[in-house]
């Protein structure tokens, strides 16, 4: 006898493996169904399964069976937010709450959601709400992700009083919370709380992020982790483990380290090696994980504070750090007036995208300016934004030159500004020792705290949003500071 809906539904709850669940699922949806409940069944399992596209084709069907049907609401709101169509989640939860207003699970989304869209005191409302339930229903699981809803409104809220109390909370709950732990790291990074900061930063290493690098690339953890103690006469291999930004961030720490260690080697992500090989003290530097040199131990490059500077009393010592190997062959032409660099989106696969670029129409009225001449440094697909927006007699556009960071940082010794948002950009002329300006959303990441320097990188001023999303308040102070001197000693001035 064949199958009959339900049952392929129950076959595929228990199949052994994604392709068996997947294959059940495709013979359920062949079949004609009008019962609501095997649809959010169906979008369930899709989920789990990391297909969250036909996940939200099954919450849909099951929604149009029963429009009133809470759980499938909620469920197809939780899939419009992961496809960051915000608003649509928001419509799911609010016609979800309207059919039952003491649903956790229904505040607790809409929290994200608003969160997701940057409206934090909505985002803290909806999560209040949440918490309240949790604490009456005796739901401490529930309430853990709840509490870091919360930290994250509050953070991103300019409240980290708040935030802090709420990771207090969490860490009472489950003292083990590798999340936790490590957004109290960026909230002590903020707040320039270093030894407390260094300290939770560590918990980094236990992130599903990390569990990834370990399995793509076994040959970098194939000898014992660095845990302290004498290095002389060792090869330690360094390795970078988050992005191009942090990596150029964390690089100046390893001048505390080469003394102490009698090989240095190093693994870095690709587009770094030229650069890294021309600036630090390391004896090989690669950027292929299958051809390590040999080692005795492996350690992370950000977690060289931990064990050599836990309260970054040198963070001002190695300014500048890096250098142009001038192997390029650039040649900007000794145009007068300021030769400006500039870039205006972030990596799309990198954290907070859309928070981190700047529309280049915004930018244009900048190249008006007197006595300016302007380099793109942007690469990736923004870089045909000057083409297609008819500004290549206004901006010239370096992207067919820059393969690596050996390039970039070639370009950027010979601007004399760099104007970025918060991208790699930004810490290589940081580190470089370049007048940078740095375009920041209202709550930016940990290391550009809340003033109009950073210590960091003594070059950089940094201009931020006055609200959310709102980037005219920056390019006017932008377009004033540009009639300022541009004396090096002057660029970092608030």
């Amino acid at each position: 006898m064949a199958d009959n809906p339900e049952a392929l539904i129950n076959k595929a709850l228990s199949a052994p493996s994604p392709e068996e669940k997947f294959g059940l699922l495709a013979s359920f949806r062949s079949m004609p169904c009008e019962e609501p409940t095997l649809f959010n069944r169906a979008g369930v399992i899709y989920y789990q399964l990391g297909n969250v596209a036909e996940a939200s084709q099954c919450f849909s069907q099951a929604t149009m069976l029963n429009p009133n049907y809470l759980s499938a609401l909620v469920n197809l709101g939780a899939c419009y937010n992961e496809d960051n169509d915000q608003p649509a989640a928001i419509r799911c939860y609010e016609k979800a709450l309207t059919l039952d207003e003491n649903n956790i699970d229904t505040w607790s989304n809409l929290g994200k959601a608003y969160n997701d869209c940057q409206e934090f005191e909505m985002a803290a409302y909806c999560l209040k709400q949440a918490e309240e339930l949790c604490t009456k229903s005796n739901t401490p699981r529930k309430l853990v992700n709840v509490l870091l809803g919360l930290t994250r409104a509050y953070h991103q809220g300019g409240r980290d009083d708040r935030a802090l109390r709420m990771l207090e909370r969490v860490l009472t709950l489950d003292p083990q919370n590798v999340h936790a732990h490590h957004n109290l790291a960026s909230i002590y990074f903020h707040l320039e709380d270093y030894p407390n900061a260094v300290k939770e930063f560590e918990w980094r290493l236990q992130l599903p992020s990390m569990d990834t690098l370990r399995q793509n690339r076994p040959q970098i953890f194939v000898k014992p982790v660095y845990e302290g103690g004498p290095l002389a006469g060792k090869t330690l291999l360094l390795f970078t483990e988050q992005g191009f930004g942090d990596s150029i961030q964390f690089a100046r720490f390893i001048n505390l380290l080469r003394p102490k260690v009698g090989r240095l080697v190093m693994w870095c992500r690709e587009g770094l090696g030229e650069l890294f090989r021309h600036s630090l003290d390391v004896d090989v530097i690669t950027e292929d994980h299958r051809q390590l040199p040999d080692f005795d131990m492996h350690f992370s490059l950000l977690s060289i504070p931990r064990y050599f500077d836990p309260a970054l009393g040198s963070l001002g010592a190695f300014s500048p750090y890096l250098s142009a190997p001038g192997s390029t062959g650039f040649n900007l032409s000794p145009l007068h007036g300021k030769k400006i660099g500039l870039a205006w989106g972030a990596d799309k696969a990198g954290y907070d995208y859309a928070n981190k670029t700047v529309p280049l129409k915004l930018l244009a009225p900048l190249f008006q300016l007197p006595n300016t001449h302007w380099f793109s440094l942007q690469v990736g697909s923004e870089s045909r934004d000057i083409q297609n927006l008819g500004l290549s007699h206004m901006i010239e556009d370096l992207s067919p030159r820059l393969k690596n960071f050996a390039n970039t940082a070639d370009a950027i010794a010979q601007l004399d500004l760099v104007i970025t948002t918060d991208t790699s950009v930004a810490h290589l002329a940081g580190a470089m020792g370049k007048p940078v300006w740095v375009m920041l959303k209202k709550q930016p990441d940990w290391r550009w705290n809340d003033r109009a320097t950073t210590p960091w990188y003594p070059t950089a001023r940094l201009f931020r949003q006055g609200s959310h999303g709102d980037w005219s308040l920056v390019i006017k102070r932008l377009q004033e500071a540009l009639f300022e001197p541009l004396a090096t000693n002057d660029a970092a001035k608030p």
